[in-house]
């Protein structure tokens, strides 16, 4: 009779990661200007999986030492005092060799109060001419835009228009004038509100002569 031959073998289940929504961050995350954030992503799998953090944009970030990185290992992404430059998608990436990679979107929301800054704030033209005033407004949420005119608020019309350039949280306002009038000249006030607060700047129009340039010809 034969000896019987025993083997013991063992078998290692591997399962792929899988994000724990309800231990995670939300898909958007809103906060205000100043204030600390903390995004969370979890996940479970065997083995158990790594998690890092990028940017979908490719900048840099500002971890809790003050070091600027592409990149960082971690179940928890904290960010402190964050500014409108934090804005923008996040993605938490888990793998633990098994694949797929999964990878998570959160996207960061950065709410504060308008901000206006004016390139030139005196602004000269000739009669009979057309001349653009413009300002830069950076806001968040998205604000309401309006210009004024002693006292006024400027609409659109034959003489004059206004129109709004959109760049993520930055605006350019710009207003036209045509064939402009000696009641034309004066201080213009380029405004903008969102839930958070409301400024205001100026532009001021000033009556500027034509040059002229005197050729002599022999």
């Amino acid at each position: 009779m034969e000896p019987t031959i025993n083997q013991v073998g063992y078998v290692q289940v591997v399962v792929p990661p899988e994000f724990i929504d309800e231990e995670s961050s939300a898909s958007h995350v809103a906060v205000q200007e100043g204030n600390d954030v903390r995004l969370v992503c979890r996940a479970k799998g065997v083995p158990r999986p790594s998690i890092h953090w990028t940017r979908e944009d490719g900048k840099t970030f500002t971890t809790v030492r003050g070091n600027q990185v592409k990149r960082i290992e971690s179940e928890e992404l904290v960010l402190n005092g964050v500014t409108r430059k934090d804005m923008g998608a996040y993605l938490c990436i888990a793998s633990n060799k098994v694949p797929p990679s999964i990878s998570k979107r959160i996207v960061l929301e950065i709410h504060f109060q308008p901000l206006i800054t004016v390139p030139n704030q005196l602004v000269g033209a000739p009669i009979d001419t057309t001349v653009t005033l413009e300002c830069h407004v950076s806001a968040f949420p998205n604000a309401v835009h309006f210009w004024r005119f002693k006292g006024q608020l400027l609409i659109n019309s034959t003489r004059q228009e206004t129109q709004e350039i959109k760049n993520g949280y930055k605006t350019t306002m710009r207003l036209s004038l045509r064939n402009l009038r000696g009641s034309d000249f004066g201080t213009y006030v380029c405004a903008a509100k969102n839930s958070l607060g409301e400024t205001e700047s100026t532009v001021r129009l000033y009556v500027r002569s034509f040059s002229r340039t005197t050729e002599n010809y022999l």
